[in-house]
């Protein structure tokens, strides 16, 4: 029997990965927690593009855009940087169900492939930009749970009275200690509790929602402006968080790729929203001056 611990806490819960079968087909908790994250984030788009005068057409289109690209971008994302892993069987390429998915590589591509869409139809892609930003952290809020049934995605190990267990857990450490002191330098002890980073990651997207949604309704200054605010919030945890765990995209020597793309991020979004702010208050004094002109005319014109 599966089983997931928080020794610290006195709670242990006897769950499998796998949530039901019809017939043979296994229907995974995963596939569940990140097609309601899904869901969630496609009603919030609904219903805040309805206030916003936005045909419900249009986050149809954009979900269909989201839920084929997001796969393929996240999917060779991951590979890009295990090439080592899938060069000598290609085919295992399309093993998603095996794991190995990247969400900034779904991110990417999502965010081309919608910008194209937008341009095609004609639509405002940095208006729509700010509706789905809040929405992406639901999805990724909710969506973090399924490494939580799989017991994935932890961290090193911790005496945090949070830290959690579990067999599966157990069995990765022991099965890829090695892999793990030679790539990071880190050792783990499979009797230990680890950091539950996708518990950390899900939290603070769960805030940012709320961040979001308050920043567009009293703060916004431009269009794209809470787009931005995505990439500095979510870098910004992403950037911390991604230290900790033991299953990171190693770029080259110690440096993991998730981090230093949520470093980058996070820096260039930050200084993106100082130049755009600083721009439109200087446009907003140059109108203001504007206005306190007072047009005389000449007295050739005034005597007529």
């Amino acid at each position: 029997m599966d089983f997931i611990s928080f020794p610290k806490l006195g709670i242990t819960i006897n769950i499998s990965p796998t949530a039901f079968k019809i017939g043979s087909v296994e229907i995974k908790w995963y596939a569940i927690c990140i097609m309601l994250g899904f869901a969630l984030a496609i009603l919030y788009c609904l219903r805040q593009g309805k206030k916003q005068g936005f045909k419900s057409d249009v986050f149809v289109d954009l979900a269909i855009i989201a839920m084929v690209f997001g796969l393929i971008g996240a999917r060779l994302y991951y590979v890009a940087f295990r090439l080592d892993q899938y060069i000598k069987d290609p085919i295992k390429i399309l093993y998603i169900w095996e794991g190995g998915l990247a969400i900034y590589g779904g991110v990417i591509l999502v965010v081309l492939a919608s910008f194209v869409y937008c341009r095609v139809k004609k639509q405002p892609f940095l208006k729509l930009a700010d509706i789905a930003a809040p929405a992406l952290l639901i999805g990724q809020a909710v969506g973090r749970w399924g490494n939580f049934f799989n017991q994935e995605a932890f961290g090193v190990n911790t005496d945090l009275p949070w830290g959690m267990t579990g067999n599966i857990i157990a069995d990765n450490i022991r099965s890829e200690a090695a892999d793990i002191k030679e790539r990071f330098g880190i050792i783990l002890d499979s009797s230990k509790s680890v950091h539950p980073t996708f518990l950390y990651e899900s939290l603070w997207c769960l805030l940012g929602v709320f961040v979001l949604w308050l920043f567009y309704k009293k703060f916004k200054k431009f269009d794209g402006e809470v787009a931005l605010m995505y990439c500095a919030w979510y870098g910004l945890e992403r950037m911390l968080v991604e230290g900790l765990r033991t299953d990171s995209l190693i770029l080259f020597a110690n440096v993991r790729v998730s981090q230093l793309v949520a470093a980058v991020t996070f820096l260039a979004a930050v200084v993106l929203i100082i130049v755009f702010r600083v721009r439109k208050r200087r446009k907003k004094a140059l109108d203001d001056d504007d206005s306190l002109i007072i047009d005389i005319p000449e007295d050739n014109e005034q005597w007529q």
